[in-house]
């Protein structure tokens, strides 16, 4: 066989293989205004974010999960004008998932040092046997 050939015949099963292996991934993204928040699943990761302002003493908490993990958490303030002091950002919580099933992930908005809470708002998520998340929604 000549060379060239079984060169191409290579490079075809090469890029046959990678393609095959890539994992599909959908995204899913729910948004709810009230409070401001933002669910991006992509595969097996979720990605939570929530407009807070812990220049008021309050800051959001998730909690715990059976179906998912924590990996990160974050604070990311935003751009604010020159000479504003005390403006928000978001929170920015990272799951991911470890078990399938539907599973609810709470959020409170709260003041570690009092009782009670300012806001609060759940996630319920569905996962497949494959640990892909496969339905969001806010409530």
């Amino acid at each position: 066989m000549d060379k060239r050939f079984l060169a191409v015949l290579f490079l075809i099963l090469v890029l046959a293989v990678s393609c095959a292996s890539r994992e599909k991934t959908t995204t899913l993204r729910v948004t709810n205004e009230n409070p401001e928040v933002e669910c991006i699943g992509e595969g097996k990761v979720l990605t939570v974010k929530v407009y807070g302002n812990p220049t008021t003493g309050y800051e959001w908490r998730a909690g715990e999960s059976q179906e998912f993990k924590i990996k990160t958490t974050d604070y990311q303030a935003s751009k604010k004008p020159s000479g504003m002091v005390g403006t928000g950002g978001y929170y920015v919580f990272v799951f991911e998932a470890v078990k399938s099933g539907v599973n609810e992930i709470g959020f409170e908005y709260l003041r570690p040092w009092e009782d009670g809470r300012a806001d609060s708002f759940s996630i319920r998520a569905t996962v497949d046997s494959e640990l892909t998340i496969k339905e969001l929604e806010v409530l």
